[in-house]
């Protein structure tokens, strides 16, 4: 039986492996925007994507431009 704490760091994991991999999904998970296809045009927004539409600052714009680079191996 798993508990919250095994759970939680799974999540984490989970989420981090995305982002590693460069996905769509990972992307959206660094950005702090909604992930699972919710309108992000609408006037009225909740939860903290809200505050990432609102008020972008320079850092998550460095950070989804560093994540939408394309990696190329050599």
């Amino acid at each position: 039986m798993t508990i919250e704490t095994d759970l939680r760091n799974s999540v984490r994991e989970n989420i981090i492996r995305l982002r590693d991999m460069g996905s769509y999904r990972g992307r959206r998970h660094a950005m702090g925007l909604p992930v699972r296809g919710q309108r992000t045009r609408s006037q009225v927004c909740y939860g903290p994507a809200s505050r990432v539409l609102l008020f972008a600052n320079n850092q998550q714009i460095t950070t989804a431009r560093k994540l939408n680079k394309v990696v190329k191996a050599a």
